[in-house]
């Protein structure tokens, strides 16, 4: 699979920030806050990657 230039990567993630910060006027409140809770388990998701996958720290909280 060909790697896309940084340039077009970059435009590619300012567009998609554009168009979440543009939906946020026109959406409902309710999808609002829906977007939100995404976003959110999104980050959630991007660290529990982090951990899991790339670094192989396996915790469950044990002593």
């Amino acid at each position: 699979m060909k790697e896309a230039s940084p340039s077009k990567a970059f435009a590619l993630h300012l567009g998609v920030i554009v168009l979440l910060f543009a939906l946020s006027f026109v959406l409902p409140e309710y999808h609002h806050g829906l977007l939100a809770r995404i976003m959110v388990l999104a980050v959630f998701a991007m660290g529990y990657n982090l951990l899991f996958g790339y670094v192989g720290l396996l915790s469950l909280g044990h002593a």
